[in-house]
């Protein structure tokens, strides 16, 4: 902001603050069709993992873990679910930021001024 002059907003104050940060309906169906996805994406990863586990012979599976019941590995698919829950999500904020960064706004607006780059000495008191 100038000195001398008010600052504008670029829509012209012609939508409301709500309107302006509402948002767009596409995005939130996005949202609401990875929630559901990516955990049913990370159960079918963990089952797959556990029969090639079983082929491969990757991880022995300690009897401590085992469930009772009608599936024993019950509990591992569980937590090997979170874990590839977990690592989808990475995944998919690493594409995320890649596409933002490659696509999205610049870094600084017309408001912004440039990082001064001073090359002097750190001087202790």
């Amino acid at each position: 902001m100038t000195k001398y002059s008010n600052y504008r907003p670029s829509t012209s104050g012609t939508q409301s603050r709500e309107e302006r940060e509402k948002i767009h309906p596409v995005w939130r169906g996005i949202g609401w069709v990875l929630i559901f996805i990516f955990p049913v994406m990370g159960w079918f990863g963990a089952v797959w993992l556990l029969g090639e586990n079983t082929r491969q012979g990757w991880v022995n599976i300690s009897a401590n873990v085992l469930a009772k019941g009608a599936d024993p590995l019950l509990y591992v698919k569980i937590a090997l679910a979170l874990v590839m829950i977990f690592i989808l999500f990475f995944l998919f904020q690493l594409i995320s930021f890649f596409v933002l960064r490659l696509f999205g706004p610049e870094r600084y607006g017309p408001m912004d001024i440039p990082r001064v780059s001073w090359k002097g000495r750190r001087r202790s008191r």
